[in-house]
C-alpha cells in the first residue's frame, strides 16, 4: 500500500531495552537492534517510526551518564519516551517482557492511541 492510499502515521516502536539483559551493553544493543530492525519495517510501510531510544541514548551521554541506570539515565530515558508518546500517533509493542514497553502501550492506550503488536496489524 502506498503512502497515497493511507494516512501516515508516527509509530513509536516499544520493546525491551534493559528487560532480561543485566545491563550487559550486547545485549542492550541486540535490543536496540531489534527496534531499530521494526521501525525499518514501520517506514517501509509507509508510516514515520521513532525509537524513544534513538532519542535518549544520545542525551544520556551528552548528559554525562556513566552507567546504564545511574541518575542522569533515568532523569531523561523514561521521560523521554513519555513526552514522545503524546505526540505519536500509534505504539508498535514489539519484543519480550519489558515494563517500560508494557507501561508505553498502558500510557497509549488512554491516550485513545492505537496499539499494534504485529507489524503485519499497521495498515
Amino acid at each position: 500500500m502506498s503512502t497515497k492510499e493511507h494516512t501516515e502515521l508516527l509509530v513509536l516502536v516499544a520493546g525491551p531495552y534493559r528487560g532480561g539483559t543485566g545491563d550487559d551493553p550486547a545485549k542492550l544493543a541486540a535490543n536496540v537492534a531489534a527496534m531499530n530492525a521494526a521501525a525499518l519495517d514501520v517506514f517501509r510501510a509507509g508510516h514515520l517510526p521513532v525509537t524513544g531510544e534513538a532519542l535518549a541514548l544520545p542525551l544520556i551521554e551528552a548528559a554525562g551518564s556513566e552507567r546504564v541506570g545511574d541518575p542522569v539515565f533515568d532523569e531523561i530515558f523514561h521521560p523521554i519516551a513519555h513526552r514522545l508518546l503524546a505526540r505519536c500517533d500509534a505504539v508498535l509493542r514489539i519484543g519480550g517482557a519489558s515494563e517500560g514497553a508494557d507501561r508505553m502501550v498502558d500510557v497509549a492506550r488512554r491516550l485513545g492511541k492505537t496499539v499494534f503488536t504485529s507489524i503485519e496489524d499497521i495498515p
